[in-house]
């Protein structure tokens, strides 16, 4: 058992005007245990790297070029990997994963991106990918064996995905302006992803959970959560909405949207639903209740 505490200053040099003018990249470094790796690359100026590990045979790789590109890791259990990859400028990353085996891949390239990446369980794995300008991406996870995929690409896209239980999967992928996808759930065995090509288009997707005066509710207890169901909503075009939410188990509900201002919502609950909806063209409205 040993502890290693390590400051790295890298100054790099800019020309403004004649002068030369030093700027500083900071990279912190702390890591309790065994086995631990960690690599730091920065290339730039005023760039800013904070790595915190406890445990055994983690490992954890930040790379850093450009300006005031800010990343942050932390990880606290045994065989975890985080890695970060920043090009640009002022990008910031977040990465906290707390159990074994875990992984986290973060990716931005641009200019005022975020994400933020947090797993309490085993062996988990959460990726995003940002290209573009103010892109937001949060992915959260608490259980087992789960799996988030964000790939962003863009101007002021925004992405939240949240999942408890084991063995679920959240994907999404945004390409285009102003697009926002909230996708959050409860239960074991389930899927969701939402795929977004344009500008304006907004898609929810619920599993285990249910939104009621302004509020996300789920049970703790006596769970009646989803499971084993799966939801896909592919929006091509412009301010399209979609919405679809499950309780029960073995579901399956689809939503695709191609053109402008479209309107879908979809509610199961029960058992075995199966709903799709396919909206072409403009200000199209469809709404489907399934119960048992």
């Amino acid at each position: 058992m040993f502890m290693r505490k390590n400051l790295f200053l890298t100054l790099g040099l800019i020309a403004c005007s004649g002068w030369v003018v030093a700027q500083s990249n900071t990279s912190t470094v702390n890591s309790t245990g065994n086995n631990n790796e960690v690599t730091v690359t920065q290339v730039g100026s005023m760039n800013q790297s904070l790595v915190n590990q406890t445990g055994d045979l983690n490992v954890a790789t930040t790379s850093q070029n450009g300006i005031q590109n800010n990343g942050n890791q932390l990880q606290a259990g045994d065989e975890n990997e985080a890695n970060i990859r920043q090009a640009g400028e002022t990008n910031a990353a977040r990465q906290s994963q707390y159990g074994d085996n875990n992984l986290a891949n973060a990716s931005q390239d641009g200019t005022g991106n975020y994400l933020t990446q947090w797993q309490n369980g085993n062996a988990n794995s959460a990726s995003a990918a940002q290209a573009g300008t103010s892109n937001y991406s949060r992915q959260d996870q608490t259980g087992d064996m789960n799996a988030e995929d964000v790939s962003q690409s863009g101007g002021s896209n925004w992405v939240w995905q949240w999942q408890r239980g084991m063995s679920n999967t959240s994907a999404n992928s945004q390409n285009g302006n102003s697009n926002a996808t909230r996708q959050y759930t409860n239960g074991d065995g389930n899927s969701a992803s939402v795929s977004q090509d344009g500008d304006g288009n907004y898609a929810e997707q619920l599993q285990g959970l249910w939104f009621e005066n302004g509020t996300y509710w789920y049970w703790l207890s006596s769970d009646p959560g989803s499971y084993n169901s799966a939801a896909d909503i592919d929006q091509t075009g412009n301010d399209n909405d979609a919405y679809q939410e499950q309780w029960g188990n073995g579901h399956l509900a689809a939503t695709a949207q191609t053109g402008d201002l479209n309107l879908g919502r979809t509610y199961q609950n029960g058992d075995g639903h199966v709903s799709s909806i396919n909206q072409v063209g403009n200000s199209n409205v469809a709404n489907v209740h399934q119960t048992n």
